[in-house]
């Protein structure tokens, strides 16, 4: 023991001894019936007996240190833990508690979300801990351990051996455990724990998971019930619902003591009613209760899409399947987005289909208008904060649309070039057809070679541009112009001309034709001027001027083709024919004096793609127009379910050259990027260098996949919420709390702060209540909210005038309690080795190594003096 020291609680009342003086004179003053000796021993003991009462309303107290041991017994009593359990815990309690020695103190705390002491330390056990008393209802749906470490401690006196016993299962949905501990550790408080094993004797449906809470029209509902097994094995029929609408039937076994997953999944309809259903899980088991659990899913309004485009037919395959999958397609030509903006705040996915970005430097051979140069500005700031776009290929887009000269080089995800002088330069193409004799031959089971080498020569005439030049001789002995030199708008008269072309002479004259090509060509002042001369490779006569056979003197064909260059024409040359034939080595170097390219096939048919392969590589084209079938690099949720082996070819693309950032996941000749994505702020972009109608992907609308793959691809690319000028944002904790976040944002992007925001919140069946927000920072405001689990909640905005701005509805998980079936061992072994306590405790050591010091009121003793004097007074 150590010394004994004293104090007064309330010594303000020690001021009363004044009193004593006036009392003391007053009374030595008066006139005593008997002798002096005996008047001032009264004085004195009425001064005494005055002195001890007003010592013992200062409340005096001894103190001394003694051995001392506090243990606060800590119970979970939340819903994850069974009665049975509960019950072997406070007889556990009752036990510990009655080996504690006359030192020792003890309380009880127990807990579910919140910590309440049910027998505080100085209280005296009358009686055994009820289990009843610590499952005070059916246990609340989480578990605040860190509120109960705290409060446990809090009742350990300072100085004192304190300890705490824990019987949980250790799963914390509440607090932040680490902060509770540190001051714990810090006072050398023990934690001894043990776990609350849940006695399971049935099987339970764990519980109902859906991978998203909210979903659109036509879009995939994805979730899993999850089953704990009990002691014995339990069979029988699962029936997932929404609303009344069965989802799926299926026979499961959920094995003894054994987890089950069971996955499930639901197309919505494409035109479901916006609002909030159902979603239900029954296991029906052939003995016994059914096992049911509910979730709330939320189905949003349909989305809104915006088709752009100069022609209308491009788009319309598009837009039928978009509808038919429950999203609401707004067509609109280029050119009324200059008489009526589009209301890009309420669309959730812009579709560009082909259109030009500006028509500076270039002309079209049907009416184009170019995309106001503001609403390209607005499509930026559109998908940077959360809006999709799809762009589609095709002659006009991309740098064959001026894109590069736009803000577009900014945010789509493919390389653009912002003045690409070679794709824009007018260009003059003559093309040379041999049409003697040989050409008549037929091909194997098909057409002559001269209609093979026609056909070819009109796909080259497509590929030109409006503001391009062409022409086309057909020629024996002489010249023959089907086409003179003019403007390549293709036309069918133009068409038939060159496919009408028959042969019917000699040998093709080269020299002579070459003068006749170099005549026109000195008549057009274009950039680029080129020659393709087709021939036969055992029959191209006049290679010296006016000598039809064979080689003479005077001047030839290599010496006109080195004076064509030096007037800026290039000259190509396709032979059919064989390497070893008479004249291939001719026109093998005719095609190296005139600075252009040699091709040669043995098979006619294949004229049309060297003719076409020739022309591509004169302009530079990102124009490709073959068939081919596209091939899927990596995944893409666009692709799923979908089998690019079985559809069928595209005929055509926009060469595009992929970020490095980006994504590709379509591919078609050679590699090149088909399909290209990115995210660009918060929005989706994804660029398709073919387009999704008629012209390409003609056969593709025909194509089972074609629905799937677009619809697929635009659901992916749909606007995201978080970007919206008013966002509203749920996020649910693993301790259960609600967290919203409010972002406000003016039309232009920016920060708005506005004080006179508030929000409001219900359930389905409740009425409006406040919340709380907080302004974090200049346009942000948080709040934390407690909300039921499993329910459908609606968030609320007004403004300072009390106008709505947002409505948010979204659903809460279920509690995250009832979430295991085991108790978190290493928890619980953890805050026992930190703490040096025991694990799996069974009984308390009885080392007592604190002291607190011990109160001892006196103030009842001075009474008992006053009042022993008063006799003696007397």
């Amino acid at each position: 023991m150590s010394d004994v020291t004293l104090w007064f609680q309330d010594p303000q009342m020690f001021w009363l001894l004044l009193v004593l003086v006036p009392v003391a004179l007053w009374d030595a003053s008066r006139r005593w019936p008997t002798h002096r000796a005996r008047q001032l021993m009264g004085a004195l003991t009425r001064v005494l007996m005055l002195t001890a009462l007003i010592m013992a309303l200062a409340a005096p107290v001894l103190m001394r240190e003694v051995p001392a041991r506090d243990v606060i017994f800590v119970v979970d009593a939340s819903a994850s833990v069974t009665d049975a359990a509960i019950k072997d815990a406070t007889a556990r309690v009752n036990t510990m508690q009655r080996a504690l020695g006359a030192e020792s103190r003890a309380g009880v705390v127990v807990f579910d979300e919140r910590a309440r002491v049910v027998i505080a330390p100085d209280e005296a056990w009358e009686e055994p801990l009820d289990a009843a008393a610590v499952r005070a209802g059916e246990g609340a749906s989480h578990t605040h351990l860190a509120q109960a470490l705290e409060l446990g401690a809090g009742l350990v006196r300072q100085g004192a051996h304190g300890e705490l016993v824990l019987f949980s299962d250790g799963r914390a949905t509440r607090g932040d455990l680490e902060r509770a501990l540190a001051p714990i550790r810090a006072r050398g408080i023990r934690i001894s724990t043990r776990a609350m094993e849940p006695a399971r004797l049935h099987a339970r449906l764990h519980s109902l998971d859906l991978k998203r809470d909210a979903l659109r029209p036509g879009e995939a509902l994805h979730g899993s019930a999850v089953f704990a097994g009990g002691a014995q094995d339990v069979e029988g029929e699962l029936v997932v619902t929404l609303d009344d609408e069965v989802v799926q039937t299926k026979s499961v076994v959920i094995e003894r003591a054994q987890q089950l997953s069971v996955p499930f999944e639901h197309a919505l309809k494409a035109h479901a009613e916006a609002g909030a259903r159902t979603v239900r899980v029954q296991l029906k088991p052939a003995q016994g209760k059914t096992l049911e659990s509910a979730r709330e899913l939320v189905v949003q309004q349909a989305p809104r899409v915006v088709l752009v485009a100069n022609d209308l037919p491009e788009v319309e395959p598009l837009a039928r399947t978009l509808k038919a999958e429950g999203m609401l397609p707004d067509i609109r030509e280029v050119a009324s987005l200059y008489e009526q903006e589009v209301d890009l705040a309420s669309t959730d996915l812009v579709v560009l289909a082909n259109v030009p970005a500006t028509l500076e430097g270039m002309e079209y051979s049907a009416p184009a208008t170019p995309l106001p140069a503001q609403f390209i500005d607005e499509l930026r700031s559109y998908v940077s904060a959360g809006g999709g776009l799809v762009v589609l290929g095709g002659d006009r887009a991309y740098d064959l649309g001026g894109y590069g000269r736009t803000a577009f080089r900014k945010f789509l995800p493919v390389e653009l070039e912002e003045d690409d002088t070679e794709i824009h330069q007018p260009v003059t193409m003559i093309i040379i057809l041999d049409r003697s004799g040989s050409m008549g031959e037929w091909v194997a089971g098909g057409p002559t070679k001269m209609a093979l080498a026609n056909k070819g020569a009109v796909a080259a005439m497509k590929l030109l541009r409006p503001f391009d030049l062409i022409g086309v001789q057909s020629v024996d002995e002489r010249v023959h112009w089907k086409v003179p030199v003019q403007p390549a708008r293709i036309t069918a008269r133009m068409e038939r001309d060159v496919r009408g072309i028959y042969a019917d002479g000699g040998g093709i004259f080269v020299y002579t034709s070459l003068v006749a090509a170099w005549d026109a060509l000195r008549e057009v002042n274009t950039p680029l001027k080129h020659v393709i001369l087709f021939s036969d490779t055992a029959d191209a006569e006049e290679q010296v001027k006016g000598i039809m056979f064979g080689w003479g003197r005077g001047p030839n064909s290599y010496g006109l083709a080195k004076q064509m260059v030096e007037d800026g024409i290039t000259v190509s040359v396709i032979g059919v024919g064989s390497h070893y034939d008479s004249d291939t080595d001719f026109l093998r170097n005719l095609a190296k004096h005139g600075k252009g390219r040699f091709h040669i096939t043995s098979n006619a048919r294949k004229l049309t793609t060297l003719f076409v392969e020739e022309t591509q590589q004169l302009l530079q084209l990102r124009i490709k127009e073959e068939t081919f079938k596209p091939a899927p690099r990596g995944r893409h949720p666009a692709l799923d379910d979908i089998s690019m082996a079985s559809a069928p070819a595209l005929r055509g693309y926009v060469k595009l050259e992929a970020k490095p950032t980006a994504d590709v996941s379509l591919v078609g000749p050679e590699e090149h990027p088909l399909m290209i994505s990115w995210q660009y702020g918060l929005g989706q972009v994804v660029t398709m260098a073919t387009d999704a109608g008629p012209r390409w992907s003609g056969e593709w609308v025909e194509w089972e996949g074609y629905d799937r793959f677009w619809t697929q691809l635009a659901r992916w690319a749909l606007k995201r919420d978080e970007g919206a000028r008013t966002g509203a944002e749920v996020r649910f904790g693993a301790d259960g709390l609600a967290r919203v976040g409010i972002d406000r944002r003016s039309p232009g992007g920016r920060v708005q702060d506005e004080t006179g925001l508030r929000a409001m919140i219900r359930t389905e069946e409740g009425s409006w209540k406040p919340v709380e927000l907080d302004a974090d920072e200049p346009g942000l405001w948080t709040g934390t909210l407690e909300l039921d689990p499993n329910k459908t909640h609606t968030l609320g905005l007004v403004d300072e005038d009390g106008e709505p701005i947002l409505k948010h509805t979204f659903a809460s998980p279920p509690s995250g309690e009832l979430r295991h079936d085991t108790p978190d061992g290493a928890l619980l072994a953890r805050l026992a080795t930190q703490t040096g306590g025991a694990r799996e405790v069974e009984s308390l050591p009885d080392d007592i190594q604190g002291h607190a010091p011990s109160e001892l009121p006196i103030w009842s003793w001075l009474v008992l003096a006053a009042a022993l004097l008063l006799p003696l007074d007397a």
